[in-house]
Formats: C-alpha cells, sequence, structure tokens
C-alpha cells in the first residue's frame, strides 16, 4: 500500500488527481445510497408496524361508537320501557310513517319499495 502511494508522490500531474478525486466521490456516493437504503429499510418496518395496528384502531373504533350510542344523551327508546318513545324515537317514527303514506298516495305499495 505504501508503494503505491509513493508511487502517487513520484508522478504529481494532473490526471492523478482526477483520479483520486474520482475515487473519493464514488465512495462518498455509494457511502450516502448506502444511508439512504437503510433509511428506506427502516421505514418499511414503521409502516409494516403501523398496518398490523390498523384492525386494533378499527375495533376501538367501533368500541367507542357503541359507547357513544349507549350514553346518547337523546336516545331513541327510553330505557326502562320497551313501548315509550323518546321525542327523537318520535320524530323518526313519524318520518316513517309519513313517507308510507306519501308513497301510498302516489300509487306505489311499500313492499315494492322495501324490495
Amino acid at each position: 500500500m505504501t508503494e503505491i502511494f509513493l508511487k502517487l508522490s513520484d508522478q504529481l500531474n494532473s490526471s492523478v488527481f482526477v483520479l483520486m478525486a474520482l475515487l473519493v466521490a464514488t465512495g462518498y456516493g455509494l457511502l450516502k445510497i448506502g444511508g439512504w437504503a437503510e433509511r428506506f429499510a427502516h421505514l418499511n418496518q414503521k409502516i409494516d408496524g403501523a398496518l398490523s395496528m390498523e384492525k386494533t384502531v378499527i375495533r376501538l373504533e367501533q368500541l367507542t361508537e357503541l359507547i357513544y350510542n349507549n350514553t346518547l344523551k337523546t336516545p331513541l327508546v327510553k330505557s326502562f320501557s320497551p313501548i315509550l318513545l323518546t321525542r327523537a324515537g318520535m320524530s323518526s317514527v313519524l318520518g316513517v310513517l309519513l313517507r308510507k303514506e306519501i308513497l301510498k298516495s302516489k300509487g306505489i305499495s311499500v313492499a315494492e319499495v322495501d324490495d
């Protein structure tokens, strides 16, 4: 190895410096490309980990929706009586009944619409 450096120092011309510069630039480029490849491999591992959490997040969303529906301030049916409806429940029933009456007045049977 020292013989190479001694011969290079003996022949100090511009071509030797250009070749050395190309060698250094190539080494630096390979170092940077290796760093990018490692960074992208690390990001791929993070993405794979996030995809496995997708089912957990969906399940949590469903559970929070169920909890929210159980604790609504204006539920459609009162909990102490299966027959008695709240105002929100009555308005939704009236909307359905009005829709059926409009369809009957136009001559369309409700069974045709439900199918």
